[in-house]
């Protein structure tokens, strides 16, 4: 099984570019265009390229990727997962000098370190859980040297963002995918938002 990355209906080019390079740090995942598909048409496609979670990423104002939901399909039936992400802002993985173009990615662990805030180790622990992926916390990242293909690595932001998300070469450490600065995420009907980081009982 695997992870399909879409949008919603009339991308704009940088989100497809952002979905491409997603696709291409995730392990067993592919992008697909939406096209004019619904979501009962996306969650067929997904099941019929045999993959069982897919991310559809939206746009916000200026036609920079703005938010992701996920969702889970089986055989008979599908439905949207308990994490939605707004993001302030993207950096493509061609706007880092440092980045490298991932070969094929087939395992990857979403980490943070262990002195992170409380809302991080949660974050981690919701992202594992929407794209079954495994997590941990360790003392220092440089400790999961080799340890996966992909790093997908979450600290706290400085500034006006809540959580930095990067897609590490878990060798080097240098970017293989685009960087997420997160303002704000549900998870399970609580918000976690930069403004107070705090819990705030929402709906989603």
């Amino acid at each position: 099984m695997g992870i399909m990355v879409t949008t919603t209906r009339r991308p704009t080019p940088r989100i497809r570019s952002f979905c491409k390079e997603l696709a291409a740090a995730l392990p067993n995942a592919i992008k697909v265009n939406r096209g004019k598909m619904n979501i009962e048409a996306v969650a067929i496609r997904a099941y019929e390229l045999g993959l069982d979670h897919v991310i559809i990423v939206g746009a916000r104002k200026g036609g920079n990727p703005g938010h992701m939901k996920f969702m889970k399909v089986e055989e008979d039936t599908y439905y949207f997962l308990p994490l939605a992400i707004v993001m302030g802002g993207v950096k493509l993985l061609r706007e880092f000098p440092e980045g490298i173009k991932p070969h094929k990615v087939s395992s990857a662990m979403i980490v943070t370190e262990d002195h992170q805030p409380d809302f991080v180790h949660i974050f981690t622990e919701a992202l594992a859980e929407v794209l079954d992926l495994p997590s941990c916390s360790v003392p220092k990242l440089h400790d999961l040297r080799g340890s996966c293909d992909s790093l997908i690595y979450a600290r706290k932001a400085r500034y006006k963002y809540l959580i930095i998300l990067n897609f590490l070469d878990s060798r080097s450490f240098k970017p293989i995918g685009p960087e997420l600065r997160i303002e704000k995420f549900v998870y399970k009907g609580l918000k976690y938002e930069v403004q107070k980081r705090e819990e705030v009982q929402t709906q989603l």
